[in-house]
């Protein structure tokens, strides 16, 4: 008899779960968008997208003008690198931001801090203001990359995603291609000159700020926002972050100097290599050490 009972109350318990995986799903799913709210929602990230992959590549071709104007040969890897290596370094913290925090308002700032980066890029007096403000612009498109990736399946169904993810990350491989070319044919315009090319990224991110403004009226909630604030900052790994930051920009010192500004036995090729090993040692350790909090948790591999 309690053989017997046992078999027939495990189709009940199955049925139970099935019952509330169900109900979870529905309840998941009445938060997706429909209609304009999801029309908006994808224009805004073909937007943004298009104007990350142009500022990826629109800059080689005005590159050569940028360092005669400002006679600084000796920082022509720096123009575009500064950009990559902040984006880089950033996405890990980034992406744990829109797990924290508003996504709405972080991916907003986001937007607002890479065009900002871009418009002082455009008013640059000197090469330094200009890779400093690169990599502001950098540090603004690792939130929105991070941040698309993550609003995306928070808003929009399963089914959806393999429709709109075609037309999202196409437009980004239209920018990147006719990035080039769009760089060369402003540079050589002696109305607009090259620092147009910073000016272009402001239409597409004012247009992805409001579309993205008046779509996400009602974000979903952030994943670890109950976390108390100093468990947030120990999962940011802002030591972390700096550490890769420093170690890569170090690495690019060395391929920009050595055997062209100095011999490879030069102190400061030397030491800059130097530099970039303990820098990666170090953030290796706190890798380590870190578990879950880490940037780039090892335990994932």
């Amino acid at each position: 008899m309690t053989s017997i009972a046992a078999e027939t109350s495990r189709p009940v318990g199955v049925t139970a779960d099935v019952i509330d995986n169900q109900q979870s799903e529905e309840q998941h799913a009445t938060g997706y968008m429909e209609g304009w709210a999801l029309a908006s929602l994808t224009l805004a990230f073909m937007s943004i997208c298009f104007a990350l992959a142009l500022d990826n590549t629109i800059l080689a071709t005005a590159i050569p003008q940028i360092t005669s104007d400002f006679r600084s040969l000796n920082d022509i890897g720096w123009y575009g690198s500064s950009y990559l290596i902040a984006q880089m370094s950033l996405l890990p913290t980034c992406g744990r931001f829109h797990a924290f925090y508003n996504i709405k308002w972080v991916y907003c700032i986001s937007l607002v801090v890479f065009e900002l980066g871009s418009v002082v890029s455009a008013v640059a007096p000197n090469s330094i203001a200009l890779i400093i403000w690169r990599a502001v612009s950098g540090l603004g498109a690792a939130g929105l990359v991070s941040g698309t990736t993550t609003v995306m399946p928070y808003c929009v169904a399963l089914k959806k995603q393999a429709i709109l993810s075609p037309f999202v990350f196409g437009i980004y491989s239209i920018g990147s291609a006719v990035g080039p070319l769009v760089g060369g044919s402003i540079t050589d315009n002696k109305v607009l000159t090259w620092r147009f090319v910073f000016w272009i990224n402001l239409p597409f991110g004012a247009v992805g700020l409001v579309l993205i403004w008046f779509a996400l009226r009602k974000p979903p909630p952030a994943v670890k926002g109950g976390l108390p604030w100093i468990q947030k900052m120990r999962q940011l790994d802002i030591p972390g972050a700096t550490l890769l930051l420093g170690a890569t920009s170090c690495l690019n010192l060395v391929l920009q100097w050595g055997g062209i500004v100095y011999p490879w036995s030069d102190a400061n090729v030397f030491g800059c290599l130097i530099g970039f090993g303990l820098l990666l040692i170090a953030f290796l350790y706190l890798q380590v050490r870190g578990g879950e909090s880490s940037t780039i948790p090892l335990h994932i591999f």
